[in-house]
């Protein structure tokens, strides 16, 4: 008979252990200028999150290597697979997605804006935009992004025209113009870049008071708390010394264009 031989346990290793152990942190990234800016040759990027992730790995004594572009419907699925550790694009903390994975502490804020054609009349702000929920009205959204759950929740009766998400926002903003859909849900920032060479094709009806307000922050796997823990302090201190307010003066397509965040302390009376 032969003698029982026990396999030793494999010990797991976390993201964080590996980060730590290799010094470098994996980060996938998807073009959303201009928290992404992803330059003419694949390996240029820019933008808030990617200058934000420099500092951050330089203050923490690690390094960034960019490991691939990702679709907004499937990063989350390539972070199970452990392809990276993060997604250093500016992601929206939303219900659906919490179930899926970790979010770091916010960067800045993003308001929702509702954009139509610049001749519509039909829509006011009364009970919650009721007049867009309506069978004939139809809302343009891209395929796994948060303006879907949106629209699902706040204007159920109208019709959802769902885009591939390849397709982009620039394109849903033509659609518009061109009167394939009625509305598009997209931040102030995004429309601003559409007017600039489309002047006068468009409006923002929530522009004094946006939709909706959403964290833009760094994705991570789930369960892991203590890279999150890592990434919360380093944002804590890019937040306090200023620097995410300098980028975000840089960035901003228009001033004003992102809500910062507030201080985690009271002034002195």
């Amino acid at each position: 008979s032969h003698p029982q031989t026990t396999t030793p346990a494999v010990v797991h290793e976390t993201t964080f252990q590996r980060v730590l152990r290799s010094g470098t942190i994996r980060a996938a990234y998807f073009s959303y200028p201009p928290g992404t800016i992803v330059g003419k040759n694949k390996g240029e990027l820019s933008g808030i999150f990617v200058d934000a992730m420099s500092e951050m790995a330089k203050r923490l004594s690690l390094k960034v290597e960019y490991t691939e572009e990702v679709y907004i419907g499937t990063m989350i699925q390539g972070l199970d697979d452990g392809r990276y550790d993060t997604v250093a694009s500016p992601t929206w903390a939303n219900p659906t997605r919490s179930k899926a994975a970790i979010f770091s502490a916010p960067l800045y804020f993003s308001g929702v804006g509702i954009w139509v054609r610049a001749s519509e009349k039909r829509f006011t702000p009364d009970s919650n935009w009721a007049s867009i929920n309506s069978p004939n009205i139809r809302v343009g959204t891209l395929e796994g992004s948060t303006m879907v759950g949106i629209a699902k929740t706040q204007f159920p009766k109208a019709q959802l025209i769902t885009y591939p998400d390849l397709v982009g926002e620039p394109q849903l903003f033509l659609e518009l113009m061109s009167n394939k859909i009625d509305v598009f849900l997209a931040e102030p920032a995004k429309g601003t870049y559409h007017l600039r060479s489309n002047p006068g094709t468009i409006k923002n009806l929530a522009s004094d008071v946006p939709l909706r307000v959403f964290a833009n922050v760094y994705l991570l796997p789930k369960g892991e708390f203590q890279l999150k823990a890592m990434f919360d302090t380093a944002i804590s201190d890019l937040q306090s010394s200023g620097f995410v307010d300098d980028l975000l003066r840089r960035y901003e397509p228009v001033p004003k264009a992102f809500y910062r965040t507030a201080r985690p302390y009271r002034p002195f009376e």
